[in-house]
């Protein structure tokens, strides 16, 4: 859901964006404890396409709780969409 948050449990997890016909981008952000990357390379995203336990492959965000840092607090999935496209549905 749009802004949701949730906490996670067990040794993986997987999101899978579907934007029903809508071209989007989906990326993730390992943020430390201010909120804030810690580094360039805690953006991952197609060309940088998996960081610390976090990986993307095409719509699917996958990481391995285990192999993320003590020092990211969050991990947050960030979907963009071209609003100038016809029919852009979010």
């Amino acid at each position: 859901t749009k802004g949701a948050n949730a906490a996670l449990a067990g040794t993986s997890v997987e999101l899978v964006v579907d934007t029903r016909g809508t071209e989007s981008d989906v990326s993730a952000l390992l943020l430390g404890s201010d909120q804030k990357v810690r580094a360039d390379d805690d953006l991952v995203f197609y060309n940088n396409p998996s960081k610390d336990g976090v990986s993307i492959s095409g719509k699917t965000v996958s990481v391995q709780l285990s192999k993320v840092p003590r020092d990211v607090a969050s991990v947050v999935v960030v979907v963009s969409v071209d609003p100038t496209h016809p029919d852009t549905v979010f």
